[in-house]
């Protein structure tokens, strides 16, 4: 290659780069230090990764019905620097700049440089750090769980590895691929799911592609799966050697018996958030109307180079098609209901793969794709890039801007009707944009309180709404009154206060919210209070309707709530006292044996 032309690929590649570090910078800058909930998930993120820095032990001090991998990498992080949640946010920066970079790579093998730049800047701009809901754990820098980003950048890089040793015939790169799969596992079920189902369909479909003879994609698919349970195993052992037989099974298996959990799938929230409270309006909105809309408009570019029009009307007619398509998605499209449609736009993207054409499409595309539509079981009839979307939906976002951009567009032998398609998308996809940074800026000019209190000692800090004041008084009231060697619950999602003041629980139940309940059982959390009672418990007022059932100790855990109100006298109370009223309270709850407070 010419030296001008690798200086022109460097300056472009620097060019594309500052661009996007520009919209993180922005995007940054609006949401800073907003990204974290007081009471919901990431309170027993923080509670968790500190107590293994300080030497506990996974599922026995501290309970998880999660793979074990994000805890502990999280613990190795905080006992590499200190306990703080910048620092954590920090290494949660990180891991979505590897996110960032690997879709980069494979937007770069599979799309056109259009289509990467477009589909990575609505990436940053929409899924990485802005939360949309009240409960402002739906980004990458305090996500609800951390094996969902975990498990998201494990899958990119186990496609990377499986591609490479493809392409490469390399039996190593296939036991990588395998490594990769094993510790995907010790993630999210539907993480590793999707992850998983895209791995074990690239045999199959590089078969297909005859890619390699089938002694060899036999044996790449056994060294696959023999990485694979050699990780599980090895992890398997590692557990078993400081937790119970059964306790290292249920690390293990309790994820995904969770997943199947009929109590927990029985809850009106997981049938919101998976669309099947409202199936049929859902399919309504998935269906209609962006999607058939497209397809009707690609159909008629592919028809009108069979019609004998004058070459002028050839010329003009796309534009003027695409311009009324525009128009009609400006003033008649809902673009908060356009996720809906991504199911479908990636169904037909992979099923454009197997379209007759001169070159087959690169197996990483149908990888990526298999993989993108996969993740969308949780969400399929009620996508949204909010909420579970900014990980679960990020993947068919990028394949649908692909594409509408470069993909679709490539079909058509005239070249009227292709740069017509691509202006169709790019003005789609503006006017996209557009429209949610509308909505954004309308909602903080509505709310400009939306998160006015700040919270947390320096390393600390961040800002919430007005929650936080009943918070901030509760965290002064404690930190003047309770001993330093005093162990505190609380119930049901208060977590963030252990974390925050350093006071551990003596129990291993941090966050007892209705799934967390439902997938320990009452009479576990029963046994364990009685085994080895708190000082303190911390009951932080919240209606969980929306989980089926009202509050804690009124609709769910009766029996655990009766045994706190027989062996602790009330204490101290900031804002609405239990079940007064949905607004967060916090009371504080002070075992009986103990000495009277001051």
């Amino acid at each position: 290659m010419p030296i001008s032309a690798i200086h022109r690929r460097r300056a472009l590649l620097a060019a594309e780069w500052l661009w996007y570090a520009l919209l993180a910078a922005a995007v940054l800058r609006f949401t800073w230090l907003k990204w974290t909930d007081l009471f919901i998930d990431f309170g027993h993120e923080l509670y968790t990764a500190w107590m293994l820095s300080c030497g506990k032990t996974l599922y026995l001090d501290v309970a998880r019905y999660f793979g074990p991998l994000s805890s502990c990498v999280n613990a190795l992080w905080f006992r590499l620097l200190c306990p703080s949640l910048h620092h954590l946010y920090l290494l949660n920066f990180l891991v979505w700049l590897a996110i960032l970079a690997c879709l980069r790579r494979i937007l770069s093998l599979i799309a056109s440089p259009p289509a990467r730049v477009a589909g990575l800047s609505l990436f940053i701009l929409f899924f990485s750090f802005v939360s949309y809901s009240a409960t402002p754990n739906d980004n990458y820098l305090s996500p609800y769980v951390h094996e969902i980003t975990h498990g998201f950048l494990l899958s990119l890089l186990a496609l990377f590895a499986v591609d490479a040793a493809f392409r490469r015939d390399s039996l190593p790169l296939h036991a990588l691929a395998g490594v990769l799969a094993g510790l995907l596992l010790l993630t999210k079920p539907e993480v590793a799911f999707a992850g998983c189902l895209a791995l074990a369909a690239a045999c199959p479909l590089a078969a297909l592609r005859r890619l390699a003879s089938p002694r060899r994609l036999c044996l790449a698919a056994l060294v696959a799966f023999l990485s694979a349970a050699t990780v599980l195993a090895a992890t398997f052992a590692l557990l078993a050697i400081h937790l119970p037989f059964r306790t290292a099974t249920d690390a293990l298996l309790l994820p995904w018996r969770s997943l199947f959990n009929p109590q927990i799938r029985a809850m009106p929230y997981f049938a919101f958030s998976m669309g099947t409270d409202d199936l049929a309006a859902n399919l309504r909105s998935m269906f209609f109307p962006v999607f058939p809309l497209f397809l009707a408009l690609h159909a008629a570019f592919a028809f009108l180079p069979r019609l004998r029009l004058p070459r002028t009307a050839i010329r003009i007619l796309p534009a003027a098609i695409s311009l009324a398509f525009a128009l009609f998605c400006l003033f008649r499209v809902d673009y908060r209901l356009f996720p809906r449609s991504l199911p479908l736009f990636v169904l037909f993207a992979l099923a454009l793969s197997f379209f007759p054409r001169a070159a087959p499409v690169p197996l990483l595309r149908l990888l990526f794709s298999l993989f993108a539509f996969a993740l969308l079981f949780k969400i399929f009839f009620f996508v949204r890039i909010w909420h579970y979307g900014f990980v679960l939906a990020a993947p068919a976002f990028l394949c649908t801007v692909a594409l509408t951009l470069d993909w679709l567009p490539a079909l058509h032998p005239s070249r009227p009707c292709r740069r017509a398609a691509i202006a169709l998308a790019l003005l789609f996809w503006c006017l996209f944009a557009f429209v949610f940074l509308r909505g954004l800026r309308e909602t903080r000019a509505e709310h400009p309180a939306e998160h006015p209190v700040r919270t947390g000692n320096p390393g600390d800090a961040f800002f919430s709404d007005d929650r936080t004041l009943h918070w901030n008084a509760m965290e002064d009231f404690l930190r003047a009154n309770l001993p330093p060697e005093a162990t505190l619950a609380a119930f049901p999602s208060a977590a963030m206060m252990n974390y925050l003041l350093r006071l551990p629980s003596s129990i291993p139940f941090a966050t007892l919210a209705p799934p967390e309940f439902s997938a320990y059982t009452e009479s576990a959390v029963l046994a364990a209070l009685r085994r080895n009672p708190p000082d303190y418990i911390l009951y932080a007022n919240a209606d969980t309707s929306f989980y089926g059932v009202p509050f804690f100790g009124l609709g769910y855990a009766r029996t655990v709530f009766e045994w706190i109100c027989i062996h602790y006298d009330l204490a101290h109370v900031e804002g609405p006292p239990p079940f007064a009223s949905p607004t967060h309270g916090l009371a504080l709850y002070r075992r009986k044996s103990l000495s009277p407070s001051p």
